[in-house]
């Protein structure tokens, strides 16, 4: 049988994924309870003063969290969840977050993900988290057949140098 998604999980995953915010559920249902956390003489304020980049990641942690729960409890086989540059508008600090987040909902809720990025800095982030469980395809219009790669450290090592050089 599937084990339920906490309430508790799900705070902690999003706490980790913004650690500059105190998010709680309250009750069983909407509204969340979600306050930044700023270190100033008033403490807490609201989340309307998230930036664009937290909005989106937030937003997309609830949705990828909703579906990967939904699943769980209707024990749907094949969990494939495609993104398409999930990273844009992101601070390089903010991808690295999401990349371990990302990884953690894989591994709870039994998921194959496919992202489509430009950015080395989450690339890097979904080896350095997700090991060899990570491949890569870099898209080339000149050959037919598309191969991924493992992610290991040589890839990881170049993935960091090089950032969005051609050579990668």
């Amino acid at each position: 049988e599937a084990a339920a998604i906490k309430p508790d999980e799900i705070e902690q995953l999003i706490t980790d994924l913004l650690p500059n915010f105190h998010f709680t559920i309250t009750g069983s249902s909407i509204p969340f309870d979600i306050k930044r956390i700023i270190p100033s003489e008033q403490g807490i304020s609201s989340v309307n003063v998230l930036s664009s980049g937290e909005s989106e990641v937030l937003t997309l942690a609830l949705d990828l969290l909703t579906i990967s729960a939904i699943w769980e409890l209707e024990q749907f086989g094949d969990r494939v969840v495609l993104l398409d540059e999930p990273d844009t508008h992101l601070h390089p600090e903010l991808q690295q977050h999401l990349a371990q987040f990302l990884v953690r909902l894989v591994d709870r809720f039994k998921l194959q993900m496919i992202i489509a990025t430009h950015s080395t800095t989450l690339l890097s982030a979904l080896g350095f988290y997700g090991g060899q469980r990570t491949s890569v395809v870099y898209l080339n219009n000149a050959i037919e057949l598309q191969k991924a790669i493992k992610f290991d450290e040589t890839l990881g090592i170049l993935s960091t140098c090089l950032g969005g050089h051609i050579l990668m």
